[in-house]
């Protein structure tokens, strides 16, 4: 044990500033409310438990849901606890994988102390590690694939019950597993595919080779054959969009999320590390192989998103984390390559510098995700009080009509239906449906604007008899400006 901390010393510093750092956010926000696609995987994860109506969306997988029921079905519904085991730990595991995938591709362990300290402040990442989102769970999959790529498959070493003879079965199923819990780490598997057939190319109409392509191709057919039940996969192709150029602004949203020069100077070091991998790919030395699987994966993911996905209109950032390893390997060889410049930095004083001066180069991401954090904590709050609220004055099988479908379905634990009728906003079938339902209260809010029609709005006008107010949350400490009102139903909804 003695030895080992010795020989990993890096790691555990690394780990220490990852663990201070995240658990400072994690305990800020232990009990922020739930934003609508969070509270969407939580709600079906009650009822997977048994508890509550709401049922998953046909867009996503079931994975974190079921995976997140399990605290529920154990009598755990501490949220803090939960956010703690699912989102905390989690996202340590990501920053802990980063290191030890990078310190397998790299010789150079640098390489892996710069990019695993660039993902603790990585402000796109700090953020949803504190949501209730898929993405920590499916990169602990993707980043566990790599890791068994590099460390069994083509360093031909043990990662404990992993040997190198069933690597690529592992790689398959820890890629299946990344895949259950975000569909979008498809975009992945060619990088995964085209880098095994680019090692055995010299293999391929050899014994071996035909195996690996049988593999491959099963893995393939398995994965489509799967996946095709599944309608949301559609969402990934917009061929009839224009060309997505702006996808290309990842590499500043990772990097450089504010206009200072020092995250900009990131870019620099990234650009430097791009070209150098470029150049020493063609030459097939000093890591070649880490080389073309990082080259691999940022042309592959840019060119699904520019050509085939086409998020042209807008695109959060988190969509590419499968780019991670990639651009903060590169960034991290940049660095490098500019410390070697200067023989006494080679050892460890090197590497002492190159993690102080990825932690300076950070700061402004630092203080950008504080902000981010604390100006994004409160918000909903109206919509958890509200659910909690509507929980504790109805009985399991009342209906309650909100635009908050997943975050009321969640906090109250009720059946929750939304103004759409048929699949449309038509106030007449909607009161068709209100008398037919006859649901207990209408919850009517400026949240979720895009689900509320306009003439919901003046449902309390239009039906006053019927709507009366129980329940009222404001803007302002006078009363004057209300963000979200519950209206109680009583009898049957006609005009007044």
């Amino acid at each position: 044990m003695k030895e080992w901390l010795k020989k990993n010393w890096e790691f555990i510093l690394i780990f220490a500033i990852a663990f201070i750092y995240r658990f400072y956010y994690f305990w800020i926000t232990k009990a922020q409310p739930l934003w609508f696609d969070e509270a969407g995987y939580m709600a079906s994860a009650k009822s997977y438990a048994g508890i509550g109506f709401y049922q998953l969306e046909n867009i996503r997988l079931p994975g974190f849901p079921i995976l997140m029921s399990l605290f529920f079905k154990i009598g755990l519904y501490s949220e803090p606890i939960i956010r703690f085991f699912s989102l905390f730990i989690p996202s340590l595991i990501v920053i802990s994988l980063v290191y030890f995938c990078v310190k397998e591709m790299y010789k150079d362990k640098k390489i892996a102390i710069i990019s695993a300290t660039l993902m603790i402040f990585l402000w796109e990442h700090v953020f949803y590690s504190n949501r209730f989102h898929t993405e920590n769970f499916s990169l602990i999959f993707q980043f566990l694939s790599i890791l068994i790529l590099f460390k069994c498959y083509i360093n031909k070493e043990n990662l404990s019950f992993i040997t190198p003879k069933y690597s690529l079965l592992w790689i398959f199923i820890s890629f299946f597993l990344a895949v259950m819990f975000r569909p979008g780490t498809l975009m992945f598997l060619p990088v995964i595919f085209l880098f095994v057939l680019y090692l055995n190319k010299d293999q391929i109409l050899t014994k071996k080779g035909i195996i690996l392509s049988c593999f491959s191709l099963f893995v393939l057919l398995f994965l489509f054959l799967f996946l095709s039940k599944y309608s949301g996969l559609s969402t990934y192709f917009n061929l009839d969009e224009k060309l997505a150029w702006n996808s290309l602004n990842v590499f500043k949203g990772f990097l450089s999320p504010t206009d200072s020069f020092l995250p900009f100077s990131l870019i620099i070091l990234f650009i430097i590390g791009f070209v150098q991998a470029t150049l020493l790919f063609f030459k097939k030395v000093d890591d070649y192989q880490a080389h073309i699987f990082n080259l691999l994966t940022i042309f592959i993911v840019l060119f699904e998103f520019i050509f085939i996905i086409r998020s042209w209109q807008s695109f959060e950032y988190r969509w590419f984390f499968p780019m991670i390893i990639a651009i903060f390997s590169f960034a991290g060889l940049g660095l490098i390559s500019l410390l070697n410049q200067v023989d006494f930095l080679k050892s460890n004083k090197g590497t002492a510098i190159a993690l102080i001066g990825i932690i300076i180069l950070s700061y402004p991401t630092i203080i950008f995700t504080h902000n981010l954090i604390n100006q994004k904590l409160a918000s909903y709050q109206e919509v958890k009080d509200s659910g909690i609220w509507l929980k504790e004055h109805t009985s399991p099988n009342d209906f309650i009509v909100s635009a908050s479908v997943t975050q009321h379905a969640y906090y109250s634990e009720r059946k929750i239906i939304d103004f759409y009728t048929n699949g449309t906003h038509n106030e007449t079938l909607f009161i068709e449906k209100l008398n037919t339902l006859k649901p207990k209260y209408v919850v009517i809010s400026v949240f979720e604007p895009v689900f509320t029609p306009s003439w919901a709005y003046n449902l309390p006008r239009v039906y006053n008899k019927t709507f009366i107010p129980a329940k009222a949350y404001w803007e302002d400490e006078w009363g004057q400006q209300p963000l979200l009102v519950i209206f109680e139903i009583k009898g049957e909804v006609k005009n007044g």
